[in-house]
């Protein structure tokens, strides 16, 4: 199956992976992830063998929130050396078992290495995402494993009204990328609307899809240190945190939810 075929399947099986937004996802790690010199300043900053002399078998749950959200720690897991089960979302299940396969064709030994299946048993660790309710479930059955479980996460933009037009129109891609469904989204009764989303006066961090809630504050310093020290803020953008238009651009040592994952592996 060529990559065109493999993302008109993925955009039949679920709508919100739309071909335009694949490609987003595949330029951001491609240009991002598997830049070659990210690639050897990350292998040298962390000291990664060149073998791993006994690799551990980590169980990946991942999800299926927006294309190849999971890549990311598909990649972590490949650099260090460990072998890896993964259980794919069923919101996206093309898309990564179609890049594997292809790696598959040119280096068949990785068959050992990168196994797909349905349950995960058996494993030496997981790394697990999902939801708040799903995180119960990954803490009862992984506890007496090494393991990273994460949760509902969602991102905050700070405005304090001297943004240029420039950066007003690069906050729109941190609200509308991916339709809102990634967890560097920003998501911050009256509303009002600008004809494509309804802006709510509220002050919960989540919001649902077509809803953009916002607050005002009199504090800055006040307001950056509480969404620092809130566990459900994956990043803040604006105000001298991410630039405007970049929270779903993240970089190769951008660990989600602030947890090292290459070290954690390593540790293993």
């Amino acid at each position: 199956m060529a990559w065109v075929a493999a993302k008109e399947k993925a955009y039949q099986e679920n709508g919100w992976f739309t071909p335009e937004f694949i490609d987003l996802s595949v330029h951001n790690i491609a240009t991002e992830f598997l830049n070659r010199e990210n690639l050897l300043a990350l292998v040298t900053a962390y000291k990664i063998p060149d073998v791993q002399q006994k690799p551990a078998n980590v169980g990946i749950i991942m999800a299926g929130n927006i294309p190849l959200v999971g890549f990311h720690d598909f990649l972590c897991t490949f650099l260090s050396g460990h072998h890896q089960t993964i259980k794919l979302s069923s919101k996206d299940k093309v898309l990564l078992q179609y890049l594997v396969e292809w790696l598959w064709q040119k280096e068949p030994s990785l068959k050992r290495e990168i196994r797909f299946e349905e349950m995960l048993k058996g494993c030496d660790a997981y790394i697990a995402t999902g939801s708040n309710n799903s995180s119960r479930y990954f803490e009862y059955y992984f506890s007496r494993f090494p393991h990273i479980i994460r949760k509902n996460r969602t991102s905050a933009a700070i405005v304090t009204g001297n943004e240029t037009p420039e950066q007003i129109a690069a906050l729109a891609d941190d609200v509308y990328l991916y339709f809102g469904l990634g967890c560097r989204m920003i998501n911050r009764e009256h509303y009002m609307t600008n004809g494509s989303l309804i802006l709510r006066k509220n002050a919960s961090l989540f919001s649902p899809v077509s809803v953009l809630n916002y607050d005002t504050y009199q504090d800055a310093v006040t307001l950056v240190n509480g969404l620092r020290n809130n566990e459900s803020v994956q990043c803040i953008v604006g105000l001298d945190q991410l630039p405007f238009g970049s929270s779903q651009k993240p970089r190769l040592t951008d660990f989600a939810d602030g947890t090292d994952t290459l070290q954690f592996l390593l540790s293993l």
